[in-house]
């Protein structure tokens, strides 16, 4: 398991346990007053309301069935609720460990922007991508821009939007690979054609040698682009890309600009 699968995983354990325990709370609030208290005389069961503050034993005959149930659940509740805040605890403590072991890794980030070129960051990804791979990966055609633009990315390509550049360099800064529109094939099935396609990244997780594909949405309150880029998401699921999995996509709009912490935990996430 990796780290960010084993962040995750603690993250649902707690929420899961969140819930249970207030769901337990709130049985337990109903439960009635006291704690069931068994003796055994002659040979049989008796069983007695003891209210601990009252100092009392009130006996509990066949008719007082339901009590007995309700208060044996209420002693189970109260050890549940014990044990998960105790797990919480635990989780909490690790939790934490493994944030404080990710410090390095804001280190470079915490630089101002405009310093960061000057800089090549120190990379503490473990390749498990072997030269064959990388030769492989580095063949990939590519699409030759005859275009300059403002947006020069740390590699000297030139992109055509801002928030293209802020994804180039957050992958350059972290150490992952990748291609920026490189030559790609896609089939639609619809209409039985094979497709060029220049996707707007194509990165590679050096640990795990898997490819992913990184779309960058960048006018979703323009209707007609709305549109294309609903039929682009068709497109891939068609040939097996699939967001969460080997497709990774961002969006913004005219009034939510892109968010360069959010392209940050997904480079995290996926691609270290």
């Amino acid at each position: 398991m990796t780290l960010p699968e084993l962040k995750e995983h603690i993250a649902r354990k707690q929420s899961e346990l969140e819930k249970a325990g207030k769901y337990a709370e709130n049985r337990l609030a109903s439960m009635p007053r006291g704690s069931l208290y068994i003796r055994k005389e002659k040979g049989s069961l008796r069983y007695y309301n003891h209210d601990a503050a009252e100092g009392t034993y009130r006996y509990l005959d066949s008719r007082s069935t339901a009590e007995i149930r309700l208060l044996e659940e209420k002693n189970y509740l109260g050890k549940l609720i014990r044990t998960i805040n105790e797990e919480k605890s635990k989780l909490e403590k690790v939790r934490s460990i493994l944030v404080k072991t990710e410090a390095w890794e804001t280190v470079f980030f915490g630089i101002r922007e405009e310093k960061r070129h000057l800089i090549e960051p120190v990379e503490f990804v473990e390749r498990r991508t072997g030269k064959k791979e990388m030769d492989a990966w580095n063949a990939i055609p590519k699409r030759k821009n005859s275009f300059e633009t403002p947006n020069r990315t740390m590699n000297g390509e030139y992109v055509k939007s801002k928030s293209e550049l802020i994804i180039a360099d957050r992958l350059k800064a972290a150490g992952v690979p990748y291609h920026y529109e490189a030559k790609s094939a896609l089939a639609d099935v619809g209409f039985g054609e094979i497709m060029v396609w220049h996707p707007d990244f194509m990165a590679l997780n050096v640990r795990t040698g898997k490819q992913y594909i990184w779309e960058h949405f960048g006018r979703m309150d323009d209707p007609q682009y709305f549109g294309e880029s609903q039929f682009k998401l068709n497109l891939y699921a068609q040939n097996g890309y699939f967001v969460g999995d080997n497709l990774i996509i961002t969006m913004e709009s005219s009034q939510t600009p892109l968010n360069t912490e959010y392209v940050e935990s997904l480079i995290k996430r996926f691609l270290l």
